[in-house]
């Protein structure tokens, strides 16, 4: 809706059309006993769902649950960004455009040993060893999240997207800095009071149960 009145404020501020009643309906507020949209998962959830997931969503599920990489990215990531010889990762953020090097959390580096070898061009491939399609991914996921739903493993909600929220909300339970959690995202650091923090190894602090 907010998209449609913006479209009809231009016209008409430019004499387009003459009149809209666009811009009288108000917002409708949000339910609060409405789930929250790609919530984070679980401690349980994260066990269950890495404890089942083939090679092949194991990879993404942890890029983007201990990374904090957005799906979109983590599927069109060169090959080149992984070195399985130094066990470290780079990427450019899709946000900021920024360059994050990390040395991967050993869950990272086995389960991206585990893909190769393989002859794609791209981090992640599908059982064919062929680059994902988004569709073809948010399938295979969407069928193995409703395996374990019906198994009662996982509950309702559980999204890809949502690992980035539950990066963000371990690192915050985990008493992480300031400089941890954008160098994990991939966005800007904010500028501090007393100058600007240096570049902190994240990884090192993970939970236990992240590094399995």
């Amino acid at each position: 809706m907010a998209v449609v009145q913006s479209a009809l404020n231009w016209a008409l501020d430019r004499e387009i059309i003459p009149e809209h009643g666009v811009r009288e309906i108000k917002p409708i507020k949000r339910p609060k006993d409405m789930p929250r949209a790609n919530r984070p998962w679980s401690r349980a959830e994260w066990d269950a769902v890495t404890a089942a997931a083939p090679p092949r969503l194991q990879a993404p599920i942890l890029l983007c649950g201990v990374l904090g990489w957005r799906e979109g990215e983590a599927l069109t990531r060169p090959r080149s960004d992984y070195d399985p010889t130094t066990k470290k990762i780079k990427r450019i953020s899709a946000k900021s455009g920024k360059v994050v090097r990390t040395p991967a959390p050993r869950v990272i580096s086995d389960a991206l040993d585990a893909l190769l070898p393989h002859e794609a061009t791209t981090l992640l491939v599908n059982s064919k060893g062929t680059p994902w399609t988004s569709s073809g991914f948010q399938t295979s996921v969407f069928a193995f999240l409703n395996r374990l739903k019906k198994a009662g493993q996982v509950g309702d909600g559980l999204t890809i997207h949502g690992l980035r929220h539950t990066c963000a909300t371990l690192m915050r339970r985990q008493a992480s800095t300031r400089t941890r959690l954008p160098t994990c995202s991939g966005r800007k650091l904010p500028a501090w009071p007393n100058g600007t923090p240096g570049t902190h190894n994240w990884s090192a602090s993970w939970p236990a149960w992240s590094k399995r």
